[in-house]
């Protein structure tokens, strides 16, 4: 096992560097037209998460199994072809396929309202679109975690993720309310129509933006460890697992991501059966302290000149594991049990919203530009592939210990996890950096 970090290289280009070195990241109009884009689809993306599944109930009479497998196959391809779109990513240009993803899926949701006009909607023309949509969103996720930095210089990186980390956020709190009005207004195959347009609004901001892009050459003309596919495929995962940083962040990032799943599934369950919550209050707590999202945007830099990047990482977690023991103080639907949920859930969503932040920076630093694409895939396919297994893992739990005790349980591995992350980590993260600015 090599425990060396991989040597770093600068950039392929430094453009961004030249060009926006001074000033506030307000004046970067290219980075802003990029996150405008970004912030306007992901808002268009919540309401068809909203409205897919309710078009599959209200219009087509699904069965559980189906609406299920609708939502499951929208997050297929994050597991299937994930690592293959991040060797597309460092073969050509991010901004054509951020473009071309983008007309994809919308085209693919123009289906939809087209399908049920002609009478001709069914569950597998939903199954289909929603595959669409999922496999050219894991192209698109990719690409533009790997296109920031050709936008934005090094010191300016912290800031322009935490922009992005808070458009999520927004579009987390407001894009399902949007979702449902639109939904009540014109009905749900209509309202996907407002992520058709969101998705082209997308891709008209990216094809304004004028800073140009360094090209990469693709596999077939390099030599060395890295032609050929499989090698090419496996480079992400390899540079992970050598750079000690990344290796480190990525477990506990993994494991985080476990427990959020469990603890989501339990959750759930206490609520409603235990504390007797309906959709309304609930919906109301997860939401308000989705706000909290919003805040660790607002405090990520703070933090950072505060405590320095390992104590940031370090805190952050800190409150994203301990939020959840606040949820077992609650017991009932009292205005105090619903303000202890609401506040175990915002002060969850301010340590991760921070977490990632400084960690989707550190990817950023810490890899060739000629590489991100597959470090960033590689990431996204072990981190995001425990989802599943949390949620099974949090069913599971509660079917055998009861909602509550599985609650605890789940409590206990985000604290196990955070004490695994200190005693592990502490050496290899005290002497990291990134640039503020």
């Amino acid at each position: 096992m090599s425990t060396e970090t991989t040597p770093q290289r600068p950039p392929a280009d430094s453009g961004p560097e030249e060009r926006h070195d001074s000033g506030s990241l307000w004046r970067n109009t290219d980075f802003l037209k990029l996150w405008t884009g970004e912030t306007v689809s992901l808002l268009g993306t919540y309401v068809t998460q909203l409205a897919l599944p309710l078009i599959a109930i209200t219009l087509l009479d699904a069965t559980p199994g189906q609406v299920g497998t609708l939502s499951a196959v929208q997050f297929l391809p994050v597991l299937l072809i994930t690592v293959f779109v991040g060797r597309w990513v460092d073969r050509y240009r991010r901004r054509p396929l951020l473009i071309a993803a983008n007309l994809a899926r919308a085209a693919a949701l123009a289906v939809v309202p087209a399908c049920w006009w002609a009478d001709g909607l069914t569950m597998p023309v939903l199954y289909g679109v929603a595959l669409t949509v999922g496999t050219f969103s894991a192209l698109f996720d990719v690409a533009y975690l790997s296109y920031l930095p050709s936008l934005v210089p090094r010191h300016h990186l912290v800031a322009a993720n935490s922009r992005l980390q808070g458009s999520y956020a927004v579009a987390q709190v407001g894009g399902p309310g949007l979702g449902g009005l639109l939904i009540r207004l014109v009905g749900g195959p209509f309202a996907l129509i407002t992520n058709v347009v969101s998705y082209l609004f997308s891709a008209v901001m990216l094809l304004l933006i004028r800073t140009p892009e360094p090209a990469t050459a693709p596999d077939g003309e390099k030599t060395g460890p890295e032609a050929g596919l499989w090698p090419s495929l496996s480079l992400g995962f390899t540079f992970i697992w050598r750079d000690r940083v990344l290796r480190v962040l990525t477990a506990k990032g993994s494991w985080f991501n476990l427990c959020e799943q469990a603890l989501l599934t339990v959750f759930l369950v206490h609520a409603v059966r235990e504390l007797g919550l309906s959709a309304g209050p609930l919906g109301l707590c997860i939401g308000l302290g989705s706000l909290g999202a919003v805040i660790g945007t607002v405090l990520a830099r703070r933090f950072g000149r505060a405590l320095g990047v390992p104590g940031t990482l370090f805190a952050s977690m800190a409150c994203g594991c301990a939020a959840p023991a606040l949820i077992l103080l609650a017991r009932g639907a009292a205005l105090a049990d619903l303000a202890l949920i609401t506040t175990a859930f915002a002060v969850f969503s301010i340590g991760f919203t921070v977490f990632n932040v400084y960690f989707v920076t550190l990817r950023q630093t810490r890899t060739p530009q000629d590489r991100l694409g597959r470090v960033t895939a590689a990431y996204r396919t072990v981190a995001f592939g425990t989802f599943p297994v949390g949620a099974w893992a949090g069913g599971w739990l509660a079917g055998q210990l009861g909602p509550y005790a599985a609650l605890a349980a789940v409590c206990g591995a985000f604290a196990a996890g955070w004490l695994v992350f200190i005693a592990t980590s502490l050496r290899v993260l005290r002497p990291v950096t990134v640039p503020l600015e």
